[in-house]
């Protein structure tokens, strides 16, 4: 190292600011057989003829200088020997490289951030005292504090001060004599002369570990923030056992982390090809959760949540999975998980509201605030696994859910934290299988409020088929074989089937793509596709726009709001995402549609029993005396007004009397109990309006 540095020349300025950076006595010239004098000079050197490696900010007070630290070692002739020094004492680098650009600035206040080495994936004994780099999840933020560096004692007879560091363990040196005047016990320590800066801890959730944040990072990150940090590995003894020393990391670097999923020369092709083809999202549904046979509704819907959209207000697409046990509910969800980016998963028999949100801890007088799953889960995907289990909890999911946020307003904290997560549920019926005659809120006991904030509803019902059981029986068959054949569908029936009269269960049947996709290369596509921003055509606004004027003329049962129309604009442009365009065409829009209008379906017209449905997919009205008995309330409700609907158009009048009003109900062979009172219901709900002499006039326009 000493062959370095040039004897001839006077470098001994540079020690005028060495108590500023070092913890070490000072001495009045340049060693050159003292490493740590040999590093100052090198660097001062290098950083007069290469200032270009540093990325300056700066402030009032200091200057912030960002340094990539493999561009360094390029620039040093003997960089295994300096390679060697930095991970062995990674501290002596850090204050001789501040030093030196101090120097270079001034003699003003520097502090030097190292970055660019590789990612550590677990921390040993032997990382102790050594410079590495972890990634992680901010699961608990303290408060911001003042932290002494550098304490000042002032004599009391001779009015002169010097300033000492800290201990190692955090408490102030004991000084009883003053270097000046050699006077003892005269120092006093003096507070407003004391060299204090910013200071804050936090956790990472991957590692359990503990992160000091000084200066400039403090209060710039909150519980839910993915980081990578920078950073020296240091013990402190433990406050309760005197022989138990605990692990944390002395932050000098911290940035958010940018996940870069980069593609392989085959992976672009393949995926190029599907896009060009119009088969990509096709694929993407063959391929999603292989194990599970069918539901390849359910599969495109799911796939559209974690794509979200590209809207102001939220670009979450929540999604609900409800049905009988048995029916893959659990496993398309897990599948779900494994392919987010960034996404957690949580069972709803074990989790409490400040689990799902915040909560706030008071520990030494500090405040801290620990992350729940939904603010862990900020801008990926949070899988609640049996939402029905967690009916105390529903409230907490209420703000997180619409306004993207969630609001802490408890033991004197008041903030927020972002939750821009996207929320797929599964929910079993309340008595085990799900009952027909029972409308969707009864059956899982869950608060409308709660229901309409999401985007699609499915409805997984288990019911003898037998083609469909056989078909079933050979594919998990196949799958525990470990056979890759995949069952195909008896396409015979589309083939006479024109497309436009094809349901949307059919036209997904009916694109079977052979290409295998590996949950990896899925992944990847779903994180790519997430960053594009697809804009809505004029003729996609309108196809939509007038379908959601048609539903909110026409719904009864399920509530049709704004929310339904900022839901069909995110589906919509997820679709377009998944095919790699940024313009929402048409056809997008149109299986934005569909595929709402199957989850509305299932969800609001289940209970029809056994339903009929036409070539188009829709719900064909069904006035079966021998199936009206047999529906819930509700789904009889729709069809009544239905059938006075039908009444009030050939009569040309919206007015019934009292009897009109029976016998209509005795030709559908409506069963809800008393007429009397179910008729002053549907008045109170302003369905049927009294206008006196027992005369009500059908609210029902279409």
């Amino acid at each position: 190292m000493a062959s370095q540095v040039q004897n001839n020349k006077d470098y001994n300025h540079l020690l005028t600011i060495w108590n500023d950076y070092f913890n070490k006595p000072a001495k009045e010239t340049i060693d050159l057989q003292d490493n740590v004098h040999n590093m100052i000079i090198l660097f001062y050197k290098l950083f007069q003829e290469n200032d270009s490696i540093i990325e300056y900010q700066h402030t009032p007070n200091l200057i912030e200088c960002k340094i990539d630290i493999q561009q360094l070692f390029k620039l040093i002739d003997d960089g295994e020997q300096l390679q060697s020094l930095f991970i062995n004492d990674p501290q002596d680098w850090i204050n001789s490289i501040s030093l030196a650009i101090s120097s270079l600035n001034n003699n003003k206040k520097v502090i030097c951030r190292l970055h660019n080495i590789p990612l550590s994936k677990k921390l040993a004994s032997q990382d102790i005292g050594k410079y590495i780099a972890i990634m992680g999840t901010i699961i608990t933020t303290g408060s911001s504090k003042l932290l002494l560096e550098r304490a000042c004692f002032v004599c009391i007879s001779c009015d002169e001060y010097e300033k000492y560091y800290v201990n190692s363990d955090g408490s102030i040196p004991k000084v009883n004599q003053c270097n000046k005047c050699g006077s003892s016990n005269t120092m006093k320590l003096d507070r407003n002369r004391s060299d204090a800066v910013l200071y804050q801890k936090i956790k990472l959730n991957e590692l359990q570990i503990e992160v000091e944040l000084r200066d400039l990072y403090v209060n710039c990150f909150m519980s839910g923030d993915e980081i990578i940090v920078h950073g020296i590995v240091k013990t402190i003894q433990d406050e309760q056992k005197s022989s138990l020393y605990v692990k944390y990391i002395q932050a000098y670097h911290v940035k958010h982390e940018q996940i870069n999923e980069s593609f392989t020369r085959h992976e672009i092709k393949t995926v190029n090809d599907l896009a060009k083809s119009g088969e990509l999202f096709y694929a993407l549904i063959n391929n999603f959760c292989p194990s599970i046979y069918g539901h390849e509704i359910v599969k495109a819907g799911l796939l559209l949540s974690l794509v979200g959209g590209s809207t102001c207000n939220r670009n979450a697409s929540h999604c609900l999975l409800v049905g009988d046990p048995g029916q893959g509910k659990s496993q398309l969800l897990k599948f779900a998980h494994l392919l987010s980016t960034r996404s957690i998963y949580v069972s709803g028999t074990a989790v409490s509201q400040c689990g799902l949100t915040c909560s706030v801890n008071h520990k030494n007088d500090d405040t801290i605030i620990d992350a729940g799953a939904l603010v862990l889960a900020d801008n990926g995907v949070c899988c609640l696994d049996e939402i029905d289990k967690m009916q105390s909890q529903h409230y907490a999911l209420l703000e997180a859910m619409e306004q993207q946020t969630i609001t802490l307003a408890k033991s004197a904290v008041m903030c927020q934290f972002y939750a821009r997560t996207t929320i797929i549920a599964t929910a079993n019926p309340a008595q085990g299988h799900f009952n027909k005659t029972k409308s969707l809120i009864e059956n899982l006991k869950i608060q409308n409020t709660l229901l309409s904030r999401f985007d699609l509803i499915y409805l997984l019902i288990d019911e003898p088929d037998m083609e469909r059981d056989q078909k079933l029986s050979e594919h998990i068959m196949n799958f525990h074989n470990m056979k890759t054949s995949r069952i195909k569908f008896n396409n015979t029936d589309d083939v006479k089937t024109p497309n436009a009269y094809r349901t949307l269960n059919e036209r997904l049947h009916s694109n079977q793509i052979n290409q295998e996709l590996p949950y990896q290369l899925m992944k990847k596509i779903i994180a790519h596709v997430k960053n594009i921003k697809s804009v809505l055509t004029l003729g996609a606004q309108k196809l939509i726009a007038s379908y959601y004027l048609k539903i909110r003329q026409t719904a009864f049962g399920m509530p049709i709001t704004s929310r339904q129309l900022e839901s069909l604009i995110r589906l919509s442009q997820a679709k377009a995402k998944l095919c790699l365009r940024q313009e929402v065409t048409e056809e997008d829009a149109q299986f934005a549609i569909d595929i709402f209008e199957e989850s509305r379906f299932d969800c609001f017209i289940s209970g029809l029993g056994n339903q009929s449905t036409n070539k188009k997919g829709q719900a064909s009205s069904i006035n079966n005396s021998k199936n009206i008995g047999t529906l819930s309330k509700p789904k009889q409700t729709q069809i009544f007004l239905d059938e006075l609907h039908k009444v009030s158009l050939q009569k040309d009048s919206y007015e019934f009397s009292m009897e009109e009003l029976k016998n209509t109900a005795r030709k559908i062979n409506l069963q809800v109990g008393d007429l009397g009172d179910f008729i002053s219901k549907l008045n109170y709900d302003c369905m049927l309006i009294m206008r006196g002499n027992n005369v009500y006039e059908l609210n029902y326009k279409r």
